[in-house]
């Protein structure tokens, strides 16, 4: 019975890392095609290719910019960094009542209590997962489209 709880609580926890994970994809195209792209962000992060490109940054990233080239110029777009809306589902500690009412169907009291307290002190470890892996993370724009001829 324990293990139902903890497994039950688990899953409803961490909602960032569990839907989205710590990384992310940007999708980089360009007029014309084939121009070299990258995004560099603070801390030496660094990924490039060719467009059409889908580029993965860590989510935790900070000042991305993507930039093209090709075509005799270089372009740049910078990408903001906030919260994703996932990382919020986290303050529902109410993720802990299916859990605790799922329980009480077997027919005590204290089994849904132990599934609220369970769920409710689980709810920190998936901000804190979220955190740490950088899974609270979203980026304002997923694809990039920049036009070298104009």
């Amino acid at each position: 019975m324990k293990k139902t709880v903890f497994l039950l609580s688990t899953f409803l926890t961490a909602c960032a890392t569990i839907t989205h994970g710590p990384n992310e994809t940007i999708a980089v195209d360009s007029q014309p095609g084939g121009a070299a792209a990258s995004i560099k962000c603070d801390g030496g992060v660094s990924v490039s290719g060719t467009t059409p490109a889908k580029l993965v940054t860590p989510r935790k990233a900070d000042h991305c910019v993507v930039e093209v080239s090709g075509a005799g110029r270089t372009k740049r777009v910078p990408l903001t960094r906030g919260y994703s809306g996932r990382y919020w589902a986290n303050f529902s500690w109410a993720s802990a009542i299916p859990a605790g009412a799922l329980l009480s169907f077997a027919g005590s009291n204290d089994v849904f209590e132990a599934g609220l307290v369970a769920g409710v002190g689980l709810t920190g470890v998936g901000f804190l997962v979220d955190w740490l892996n950088g899974s609270m993370y979203d980026r304002d724009v997923h694809e990039v489209t920049i036009d070298l001829e104009h």
